[in-house]
């Protein structure tokens, strides 16, 4: 169930109304973008950009990020600076993401169809020099690369079509060498990584029904290359080269109703059916030095995943300047499945089925929700994500907890619309 959590968390990132913010999806309780209009949608459907031109957003608690999107007579641009958001729900690739990115957007209509692309990069690279004692030196480097590209196109009609494909590429490679004192090399450990990840997306509007069908793909493959060597000859005595496979599949069809209960509060309601498979993964192990190969793991698993979270959102508005919206999140159903493989160390070949074994879980009861406000001034809005903490427990002069109002902010301005 984490891992369900987790994925509906990474691929589905706003919900709200126009001109939102992530501060403001936040406060929805996770309910996925697919099936809201806020501007953020943008990140699944980029075809979208030309209906949230003219705003500039910046956001501040967890971290100092913002965009922008404007119209031009050439069409809408946007830029941005952020966390690297990713497009998809890549269990495999998630931690070799960089911390941050620059994007570019860009949206126009030809011949009545809206399209759309966006460009991320983000990267990050570190290094160092440890000495140790005077008797050895340490070097070591470290670094991050990612870049994604998410093309869009919505058909519109008496029943709009919104698609898009995306692709990313993930990298990451860690070198570390420690010398003896008189330089030459003592051991080194050589580290990378690399990753693509295939997302297509397709979503339809029935009335006030919002429908959304996703598929993925995801790859990685990682290699790790050990070398020591003796201090007396510097001739190697260890040369080790071991890769590993990873491959992952998923799929989720989902529906969220609108219900505009009166003219200041709306409710919206959905659920998706989350397939996720994970084939095992295969690795090999070279000894360059006594010239052999093992092939493994001895003993893995294959993994099948069904999840049916469900999502409810309200959002209600108290004056024209202010409005108040929360969430919940729940998992109705979630089951994991698992087969136990043996593998030929010598062939790499599936030796035997060992077992299969697996988990249902049904209502465990656990819900996940926020709350959060907004206020409007003019072109100007603030939205703020409550801390649940200063909910639950007061303020300071009442808990003599030290917790803060708000754990996020969004400051946004909009202009020409």
């Amino acid at each position: 169930m984490k891992k369900a959590l987790l994925a509906i968390a990474v691929v589905m990132l706003v919900a709200g109304t126009a001109f939102g913010s992530f501060t403001e999806y936040v406060s929805l309780g996770g309910i996925p973008m697919q099936y809201t209009t806020t501007d953020q949608v943008v990140t699944v459907y980029p075809s979208l950009i030309g209906d949230y031109s003219n705003q500039a957003v910046a956001e501040f608690g967890w971290d100092l990020w913002g965009y922008t999107m404007f119209d031009t007579e050439y069409g809408v641009f946007g830029l941005s600076a952020s966390p690297f958001p990713p497009m998809f729900n890549s269990g495999i690739g998630y931690g070799y993401l960089p911390d941050s990115a620059v994007g570019v957007q860009y949206g126009t209509e030809i011949d009545g169809m809206k399209v759309g692309a966006s460009l991320l990069f983000g990267s990050e690279v570190e290094s160092g020099i440890v000495t140790a004692d005077g008797a050895s030196e340490d070097n070591w480097t470290y670094g991050r690369h990612a870049i994604a590209l998410n093309l869009g196109a919505t058909i519109e009609g008496e029943m709009p079509i919104d698609l898009s494909l995306g692709v990313m590429n993930v990298s990451r490679w860690s070198i570390e060498e420690e010398l003896y004192v008189s330089g030459n090399l003592d051991e080194s450990y050589a580290s990378e990584a690399g990753g693509i990840g295939i997302a297509l997306n397709a979503r339809t509007a029935i009335d006030s029904w919002l429908i959304n069908l996703g598929f993925q793909f995801d790859t990685l493959s990682r290699t790790i290359t050990n070398k020591e060597t003796s201090a007396d000859d510097n001739v190697l005595t260890t040369h080790t080269i071991s890769t590993r496979e990873d491959l992952e599949i998923s799929m989720n069809l989902g529906f969220a109703h609108v219900l505009k209960a009166t003219d200041t509060l709306t409710i919206t309601m959905g659920s998706d059916l989350n397939f996720n498979t994970t084939s095992p993964y295969s690795t090999k192990d070279e000894n360059l030095i006594a010239d052999t190969i093992l092939y493994g793991p001895s003993n893995r698993d294959v993994g099948f995943d069904v999840t049916i979270p469900i999502y409810v959102a309200v959002e209600g508005k108290l004056n024209e300047t202010w409005t108040v919206r929360g969430g919940v999140t729940s998992i109705l159903f979630d089951s994991d499945s698992r087969t136990n493989e043996s593998i030929d160390t010598d062939t790499g070949d599936v030796d035997e089925t060992n077992y299969t074994y697996g988990s249902v879980e049904t209502d465990n009861g656990l819900v996940n929700g926020t709350i959060g406000v907004t206020g409007t001034f003019g072109d100007l809005t603030v939205d703020a994500l409550l801390n649940p903490f200063i909910l639950l427990d007061g303020p300071y002069f009442i808990s003599g907890s030290n917790n803060d109002l708000a754990v996020n902010i969004a400051v946004k301005y909009a202009w020409g619309n």
